[in-house]
């Protein structure tokens, strides 16, 4: 005699097994739901921000990131070698943003640990989402009328971020002095130069390696030598290089150990104002070197010049300058007073009206 296998326990089994297909769709449905999510998710996460052509009036669209992605991260630490300093030792705080993103980090070590006096501070800032401007003083270089002039116009107040002293008098490099169209002084082939371009992006580079007057630029500043070039200190090697009498500068009684300030491109691709003080050539290469510094140029030097500033209340047009360190002095010369050397002016390009700079 055959026994059959009682129908219920057959279907209750297959509704079993029907539940269980049905639970895999659904968690199949939620699992590639949460995909799709995450996916738009990190397209969202990238927008377009139009940089302006300042010659041309035309604009180009580039990626920009938004809060919370890669380019807004903050900088790897400069190594504290020493107890911490004001304003931070080692760490990095914000210190201004564009588009609601952080974009400017400030940071300051002791990073001599043979000269225990010497402080660094350093501005690291993302040169991809800010646009930049050469300021021409009133007598470096002088002359004129410039669209650029000595001061930021209040058109362009609310849309500054940060502002950073030049370079050397004329009397004092070998090197030129290229902007609005105009060459002010011969560029010379082998220096360093701080570049920027059509669209506002800031760089530096060695005139006839890096790159030439070939157009694309609508500034190129120069000052003296390399100091740092593939993350080693290049002073020593000047003269192996064909620029056997560089003046690296010294202090108004004619000290060598002085306030310096230089701008450097990082390992990880920002680019970072420094000022240390009170050092010899040797002694800012060594910091810039350790604070992360890829390859790096000095800028001005001596007390009263170098400066880095960032400014409150973005958007508006009452903004108050804010140093990066303390021993900077003469906090209102690129707003109101104006300033008597060249300077760069990084400025939000989401609120950067249309043809006023160059």
């Amino acid at each position: 005699m055959v026994t059959q296998r009682p129908v219920p326990a057959l279907r209750h089994a297959s509704m079993r097994t029907i539940s269980l297909i049905t639970l895999l769709l659904v968690l199949t449905t939620v699992a590639c739901g949460a995909a799709a999510n995450r996916s738009r998710a990190a397209v969202s996460t990238t927008t377009a921000v139009a940089r302006r052509d300042t010659t041309t009036g035309s604009t180009t669209t580039v990626a920009r990131a938004s809060v919370g992605t890669a380019p807004t991260s903050t900088p790897p630490a400069v190594p504290p070698t020493r107890p911490p300093v004001a304003p931070a030792g080692g760490p990095w705080t914000v210190l201004a943003s564009s588009g609601g993103a952080p974009v400017v980090w400030g940071s300051s070590n002791q990073p001599l640990p043979a000269q225990p006096n010497v402080v660094a501070s350093y501005a690291a800032f993302d040169p991809t989402r800010l646009h930049a401007a050469l300021f021409n003083g009133t007598e470096l270089p002088g002359g004129g009328p410039w669209t650029n002039g000595s001061k930021v116009v209040p058109a362009l107040v609310p849309s500054l971020v940060a502002a950073f002293n030049g370079g050397f008098k004329f009397k004092d490099m070998q090197g030129g002095y290229f902007t609005e169209g105009r060459v002010v002084k011969p560029l010379l082939v082998g220096d360093a130069t701080l570049a920027i371009s059509r669209t506002g992006e800031l760089t530096i580079g060695v005139y006839g390696t890096d790159l030439t007057n070939d157009g694309s630029w609508v500034t190129l500043r120069q000052n003296l030598p390399l100091i740092v070039d593939d993350g080693r200190e290049v002073v020593s090697t000047a003269r192996e290089r064909g620029q056997a009498h560089v003046y690296w500068g010294d202090n108004f009684g004619g000290v060598l150990l002085d306030l310096r300030s230089a701008l450097c491109i990082r390992t990880d691709g920002l680019m970072m104002y420094a000022v240390v003080g009170n050092v010899d050539i040797n002694g800012l290469a060594a910091a810039l070197i350790g604070a992360g510094c890829k390859r790096a140029m000095q800028l001005d030097i001596n007390g009263r010049w170098p400066q880095f500033l960032t400014f409150d209340q973005p958007g508006t047009s009452s903004r108050a300058p804010i140093a990066l360190d303390t021993r900077m002095t003469h906090l209102d010369r690129y707003l109101t007073v104006g300033s008597k050397k060249d300077f760069v002016a990084l400025f939000d390009p989401m609120l950067l009206p249309p043809n006023v700079l160059r």
